[in-house]
């Protein structure tokens, strides 16, 4: 029975040569969102959780999750978006467009995401510019998403991106 349900899944998702989804955007979270009832994650990134909190500047607790969201939210939301797939069957992995604009290379270049360490790293100069003028997450501190996931999940590392840009890992 599962392996018909996945196979269903399969089937159903569009494959690598269909054509684009285009479609009116809902966000989700910081880095996803509905398309004509398709869940699309955004191709290369990874954004903060929307219950993850950074540390600003001044060493102040704030909502980054949320102003993740917020800032995807005011970019696409109810606007027509373009996805291209760009992997995996039964998760829509999209390189995603709004008025021509990669919605991927915008986040990061605002400050509002890092790149998914597992995917590609096409983009990572958007981050390192974001990261040297101290845009949005990159003005304090925070946990990279992945890391903050994996210690709810009852992983004891902990990584912190420090004002000085060091990187922490235990």
């Amino acid at each position: 029975m599962a392996a018909i349900a996945a196979l269903l899944l399969v089937s159903l998702a569009p494959s690598a040569g269909a054509r684009a989804l285009k479609g009116v955007a809902e966000v989700i979270d910081g880095d996803s969102m509905m398309v004509r009832g398709v869940e699309v994650r955004l191709h290369s990134l990874d954004a903060p959780e929307l219950e993850q909190t950074c540390l600003d500047a001044n060493g102040e607790t704030w909502a980054c999750g949320e102003a993740a969201r917020d800032a995807l939210k005011a970019k696409v939301e109810g606007r027509q978006v373009v996805c291209q797939r760009a992997l995996l069957a039964s998760l829509y992995v999209g390189d995603c467009k709004v008025d021509g604009e990669r919605i991927s290379a915008w986040l990061l270049k605002e400050g509002w995401a890092v790149i998914d360490r597992r995917g590609s790293r096409r983009y990572a100069g958007f981050e390192s510019k974001a990261r040297r003028a101290e845009r949005n997450l990159w003005a304090g501190e925070f946990e990279y998403p992945w890391r903050w996931r994996d210690e709810r999940d009852g992983s004891s590392g902990i990584t912190l991106v420090l004002q000085d840009r060091r990187t922490v890992a235990p």
